[in-house]
């Protein structure tokens, strides 16, 4: 990865390292919001493909289905040609997460984007990210929840 912004979240329980540009010079920006207790960070390049990824901590441990049926009926509403995967069970460094895949026409683009819903210590972690992209799997194997 070219230069990296590590960031850590100690409050919300992780660190991830989030490159500052993409392999194809696309200049990446990272934004933080926090409402409703709900914390995200959204980290994306301008095409929101090469690096498209995002982690919500949710400020609770919380019901992964009740997640998925919310994040699933938000989908369908936005997309009339989506294609939403079944939810799976996988591991995500060390970590059991429910995960499910959409496919499907958001803001006028194409998109492909992976959902993983995991439950640290303290916290459920949502994290989305383009699966199409090799960027973003090295962006993913770089993050850290806290155990």
């Amino acid at each position: 990865m070219p230069s990296l912004s590590h960031i850590i979240d100690k409050e919300h329980g992780y660190a991830v390292r989030i490159p500052e540009q993409t392999p194809d010079g696309q200049t990446v920006s990272v934004e933080t919001n926090t409402s409703e207790n709900v914390h995200v960070l959204h980290a994306y390049s301008p095409d929101r493909s090469e690096l498209y990824f995002e982690i919500t901590t949710y400020p609770a441990l919380l019901n992964h289905q009740a997640l998925i049926a919310a994040q699933r009926h938000f989908l369908s509403e936005r997309s009339l040609d989506e294609q939403i995967g079944e939810p799976s069970q996988q591991v995500l460094a060390g970590h059991h997460c429910t995960a499910f895949d959409f496919r499907g026409e958001l803001g006028g683009e194409l998109r492909e984007r992976r959902f993983l819903f995991i439950d640290g210590p303290f916290f459920t972690y949502r994290i989305v990210y383009d699966s199409t992209s090799r960027l973003n799997e090295l962006v993913l194997q770089s993050l850290k929840l806290a155990d």
